[in-house]
C-alpha cells in the first residue's frame, strides 16, 4: 500500500508494487473471458477500490494514443484521461476540491458503495482541451473483493452538435423575430415612417444572412472542408462592415463601439469573409460581456509584416474562466452559447496562420488579439 497523501475529497491510498501487480493477475485469470471485451468500441476498465485501472480494453488503448499498456495500469481514470486537476494534489485523480463535482468520481462512489450508476461527465484536459463522457459503472465481486466495471463513451461530437443546433436556432429565430416586429410596425406606419424604418429592416436582414454564413462557416471549418479564399482589402472596410451587422443587433442595446488604428489605408492579404467571421464573433462576444452604457473599442494596425485586431471590454474575466476560453464546448453564457472564442481560434489559427491572445486585468478590461499574416494565393489549408 503506498502512503497516505492528502486529499480534499476521496481517499488517496492506492496499492503499488506486488500488491497491484497480483490484483492485476487475478483479474486477468478469472475474467479471462473480458477480452472479447476488445471489440467493443466503448471505452472500459475495470478498477480496484482504491480506483486503480487494473483492466482495460482495446478502445481505452486506442483512445488514449499512448505507446505503452503500463502507463495505464495502476492508474486512476482521470490521471488517464490527463483531467488537469489530477495533477493540482500529490494524491491524483480524485483528491481534489475540484473532485466533488466530478462525473467519473460520482459514478465511482456510486458503484463502490453497490450500486449502478450512468451519468454525463466533462473533463477538462492538461492540453486546454475538453472531452465530454457518457459514464456508466457498475459493481462487481471477484474471489471477494469489490471492484468496478466501468464504461466510457466519448460524447463530445454529440454535445457539440446539439449546441451548435441550439446556438443556430437560438440567433436565427432571434433576429428573424427581430424583422417580423419591424415588419409589423411598418404594415401600420405612414409613408414617412416606413421610410424610416425601412434601414433597420435591411440591416436585420442582413443580420442573419450572416448569422447563417457564420455557423455554414464553423461547420466547415470543423469538417477540413472550408476553403480561403485570398484577396487584398483594406482593414477599414472590413471594420466598418462588422461594425455595421452588430450596432442595431440586440447585444449592441444600450452600449457603444468606438474605432482607433495608427494609420490610414492599412491593408491585408487574407480572407475577407473569414476576417469578417473572426471580427464579428469577438465584437458580439464582448458586446455580450459589457453591460448598459460601457463601449466596446476595436482596434488595428500594422505589425510583424500583417495586422493585428484588438477588441476590447470593460469587463475582467476571472482567471479560472480564462484557462477554459478556447476550449471546444466551454460556456459561461447558459445553454448553448460561448463558441465564439473557440470559433476566432479555430478560424484564425487554423485557416488564416494566425494567432489568437487576450489579456485581462479588473484595471484595463479584456482584450482580445487576433494577428493576421499577409498570405499569398498558395496559403491556407
Amino acid at each position: 500500500m503506498e502512503n497516505i497523501k492528502p486529499t480534499e475529497f476521496a481517499p488517496a491510498e492506492r496499492l503499488v508494487g506486488e500488491e497491484l501487480v497480483e490484483q492485476i493477475k487475478l483479474v486477468g485469470e478469472k475474467l479471462f473471458p473480458l477480452k472479447i471485451l476488445d471489440f467493443v468500441p466503448s471505452l472500459i476498465v475495470i478498477l480496484n477500490k482504491y480506483r486503480q485501472i487494473i483492466f482495460f480494453n482495446k478502445s481505452f488503448y486506442d483512445f488514449l494514443k499512448i505507446e505503452n499498456s503500463k502507463e495505464i495500469l495502476g492508474k486512476r481514470p482521470g490521471e488517464t484521461l490527463e483531467c488537469v486537476n489530477s495533477f493540482n494534489n500529490t494524491g491524483g485523480c480524485g483528491t481534489t476540491k475540484f473532485c466533488q463535482t466530478c462525473g467519473i468520481m460520482s459514478a465511482i462512489l456510486m458503484a463502490l458503495n453497490n450500486n449502478n450508476t450512468a451519468t454525463e461527465c466533462r473533463i477538462k484536459t492538461a492540453s486546454n482541451d475538453a472531452v465530454d463522457l457518457l459514464i456508466r459503472a457498475n459493481p462487481i465481486q471477484i474471489d471477494g473483493d469489490n471492484f468496478i466495471f466501468y464504461s466510457l463513451i466519448e460524447i463530445s461530437n454529440e454535445k457539440r452538435r446539439q449546441q451548435l443546433e441550439r446556438l443556430f436556432f437560438h440567433d436565427v429565430l432571434n433576429t428573424a423575430g427581430g424583422i417580423k416586429g419591424v415588419l409589423d410596425v411598418i404594415n401600420q406606419s405612414s409613408e414617412e415612417e416606413m421610410r424610416e424604418l425601412m434601414p433597420l429592416a435591411d440591416q436585420l436582414t442582413i443580420t442573419l444572412i450572416e448569422e447563417i454564413k457564420s455557423h455554414r462557416s464553423l461547420i466547415q471549418a470543423e469538417s477540413e472542408s472550408l476553403a480561403v479564399n485570398i484577396e487584398k482589402f483594406y482593414c477599414a472596410d472590413i471594420v466598418t462592415d462588422v461594425i455595421e451587422v452588430y450596432r442595431n443587433h440586440g447585444v449592441a442595446e444600450n452600449k457603444n463601439i468606438s474605432v482607433s488604428f495608427s494609420e490610414n489605408g492599412i491593408e491585408l492579404f487574407s480572407d475577407k469573409f473569414l476576417v469578417r467571421r473572426v471580427l464579428g464573433n469577438l465584437l458580439k462576444n464582448a458586446l455580450e460581456a459589457s453591460k448598459a452604457f460601457d463601449t466596446v473599442r476595436i482596434s488595428y494596425r500594422n505589425m510583424n509584416g500583417g495586422v493585428e485586431f484588438g477588441v476590447n471590454n470593460s469587463q475582467f474575466i476571472p482567471f479560472e474562466i480564462q484557462m477554459q476560453l478556447f476550449q471546444r464546448s466551454f460556456s459561461t453564457k447558459g445553454l448553448g452559447r460561448g463558441i465564439g472564442t473557440y470559433s476566432v481560434k479555430l478560424f484564425a489559427e487554423n485557416y488564416l496562420n494566425g494567432r489568437v491572445y487576450f489579456d485581462s486585468s479588473e484595471q484595463n478590461g479584456t482584450n482580445f488579439y487576433v494577428w493576421l499574416p499577409n498570405l499569398d494565393n498558395h496559403s491556407g489549408t
